[in-house]
């Protein structure tokens, strides 16, 4: 578990947040909860389905192991997104999505390798390909209906 706090959360929060942090505060506001709340849903969703177990193998309560990941990498993924997009002028939304969900699913593999997660009832690399895609989107359209600054209001 020492190794999720301190990959799901710590570090993500001391490299990707602290540097966030100080470029757009607003941002981390705006997003990480939002963040938070897409993580939960699908971790829960997953664990639930047992399409992945991610070690240490708990008896009660599997879900706390995804925890640090919920509240640190995931967010602070989708916050840097947003903020990759809104700094960009040459790259669209659609190839930093897809350059984050790469990113994303390359991290999870090497979690795969490592064995501290392993998939189950035929879920794989493809699937969590998609489960990284629509949530980066799903972060980005959240962005662009509740932030966006509407022309002409």
């Amino acid at each position: 578990m020492k190794l999720n706090i301190l990959s799901g959360f710590l570090l993500p929060w001391l490299l990707i947040g602290s540097w966030l942090v100080r470029k757009d505060k607003q941002l981390i506001c705006k997003m990480v909860p939002f963040g938070v709340l897409l993580s939960f849903v699908l971790n829960f969703w997953g664990d639930c389905r047992r399409y992945w177990l991610v070690y240490p193998k708990v008896k009660r309560g599997q879900f706390l192991t995804v925890m640090p990941f919920n509240l640190g990498l995931f967010p602070l993924l989708a916050s840097l997104l947003v903020y990759c997009v809104q700094q960009s002028r040459n790259i669209g939304p659609f190839s930093w999505i897809m350059g984050f969900t790469c990113f994303t699913t390359v991290l999870e593999f090497m979690f795969v390798l490592a064995k501290r997660a392993v998939y189950g009832n035929g879920w794989d690399l493809n699937k969590t390909f998609f489960t990284y895609l629509i949530p980066f989107h799903v972060a980005y359209r959240y962005y662009l209906w509740a932030y966006r600054p509407k022309i002409g209001h």
